[in-house]
């Protein structure tokens, strides 16, 4: 008996030399590292990962390891489930194991309306399904960081079941207020405080996919957003962000159901008093729209080849109506300038009554200031030849360019190009600096001609006695283009 104890004892300090212990937890229990730097976290059926004292948790593994590590969550098809708030370390990457498994962090009913998941500076969510449940108030938040970034995730189901004693509650898929240098690419967001959305006649909460007031240089790239209660994207007061390449639809649900309304893309008021915006908005599709498409207002903004359709009200605005401009508001950082607005595809609104000042079109202007204000490009724009200048447009400059199409062809390429400027002036429609090789026509909408004659001066000014709607023409040859000024 000795000797076979003998021969056990030194077996075991022979494995344990090449690092065996025949005596470890089971791998359910066991901390998995591929490296120093890398965790895998097995769902392992805990009842709520986000409790640090649950070994293995995820709330575990970030208390434990800390702040710059890489965490996987390695478990396909189940949900991992948290009852509370969640803080990802600062410059962490959190991520499901691939882009082929589906690694899901779903809320419980002990979250109610608090935040799900907390991004520090530094950190990159990808691979990730996170379901709020419609428990979560916000499901994933980058507020006040640094550097956060999001890839190719879904996040959805924020709290749909506010009622009236929570106020004018916000309910977010992602909250980046006060961040600097925030991405997110090729992620799904839906269902932000609707679909459906409970206690309407109560309910007053404002659902937005993405919320980024005062941030700077953000970008939002490749995503699909739908369903939110009030708003798709909201940046006011931020700088430097790029909006391009999203889908976006089925925004301001609240239309339906009541409750606060903003627009699929949403900044107009200027509360930082920036001297440069610098809003890139091009390439999105927004369709469905509970209210505008795009309502801008500020300095440097481009928005190209967007298609907006279906929308309430108009396709694309710029105005502010706190604006100062003809003693309307509050302060001149509200007005507009540097703005080109080029090559987008646009339906006029589902909500068309048309009334003088109306801001129900295709693209509505208003309060924008004169000589830098505004520049509309219809080069290639066959479809889209209107802009509405607001009843505080007086004496704005606006350079408008647009091609001259054959008349018998769908092709949106010009067979030339002019440019001419527009401004309404001492009741007068002024049109200047066009090509003398053209020939101008002013109809007003009932047909009575008020101005038919080639233009040799490079200026025409044509009195308007009242608001209303006229065509434009420029013919070169037997060509014709058309714009709608509406004033």
């Amino acid at each position: 008996m000795n000797r076979v104890k003998l021969i056990a004892t030194i077996l075991i300090i022979i494995l344990s030399c090449f690092g065996i212990n025949l005596f470890a937890a089971s791998p359910k229990s066991k901390t998995i590292i591929t490296d120093n730097n890398t965790y895998y976290i097995p769902e392992s059926g805990i009842a709520d990962h986000s409790n640090p004292s649950i070994q293995n948790s995820i709330a575990w593994y970030f208390k434990t390891y800390g702040v710059g590590k890489t965490y996987l969550l390695n478990s396909s098809g189940v949900n991992y489930n948290i009852n509370s708030t969640i803080t990802v370390p600062t410059n962490s990457v959190f991520k499901g194991k691939d882009a082929l498994g589906s690694y899901s962090i779903k809320a419980s009913t002990g979250l109610d309306k608090k935040g799900m998941i907390v991004l520090g500076s530094g950190c990159t969510l990808q691979y990730l399904n996170m379901d709020g449940n419609r428990e979560a108030g916000t499901v994933v938040s980058a507020a006040n960081s640094t550097g956060a970034t999001i890839l190719n995730c879904t996040i959805k189901n924020s709290k749909n079941d506010y009622v009236a004693t929570d106020g004018n509650a916000y309910t977010l898929l992602i909250n980046a207020n006060s961040n600097t240098n925030f991405s997110i690419d090729g992620c799904v967001l839906e269902n932000a405080g609707t679909n459906p959305k409970l206690n309407s006649a109560t309910n007053q909460s404002n659902g937005y996919a993405i919320l980024m007031w005062s941030a700077i240089n953000s970008r939002v790239t490749n995503c699909d957003i739908s369903y939110t209660s009030t708003c798709g994207i909201g940046f006011t007061g931020s700088s430097i962000v790029s909006i391009i390449g999203n889908n976006i639809t089925k925004t301001g649900l609240n239309r339906e159901s009541g409750g606060p309304l903003a627009d699929a893309l949403t900044a107009y008021h200027n509360w930082n008093n920036n001297t440069d915006e610098n809003f890139t908005i091009k390439d999105n599709t927004i369709s469905f729209a509970g209210n505008h498409g795009i309502h801008v207002s500020g300095k440097g903004i481009d928005i190209q080849n967007n298609t907006i359709s279906n929308q309430q009200l108009s396709a694309i605005m710029v105005d502010d109506w706190r604006s100062k401009i003809n003693g309307g508001g509050e302060n001149d950082n509200e007005f507009s300038e540097n703005v080109t607005i080029k090559d987008n595809k646009c339906d006029d609104p589902l909500s068309w009554v048309w009334q003088p000042g109306n801001s129900n079109r295709k693209i509505y202007v208003d309060r924008v200031n004169n000589e830098t204000g505004m520049t509309l490009d219809y080069r290639n724009n066959k479809d889209i030849s209107e802009i509405i200048l607001g009843v505080n447009s007086t004496n704005y400059h606006f350079p408008i360019i647009f091609g001259i199409h054959p008349t018998n062809t769908t092709s949106i390429t010009p067979v030339s190009t002019h440019t001419f400027f527009v401004r309404i002036e001492s009741n007068n429609l002024v049109i200047s600096d066009m090509s003398d090789k053209s020939s101008l026509r002013v109809i007003g909408i009932s047909g009575k001609v008020f101005y038919n004659g080639v233009n040799r001066q490079n200026i025409v000014s044509i009195p308007l006695n009242q608001h209303g709607v006229y065509i434009v023409e420029v013919k070169s040859g037997s060509n014709i283009e058309k714009i709608k000024v509406i004033y």
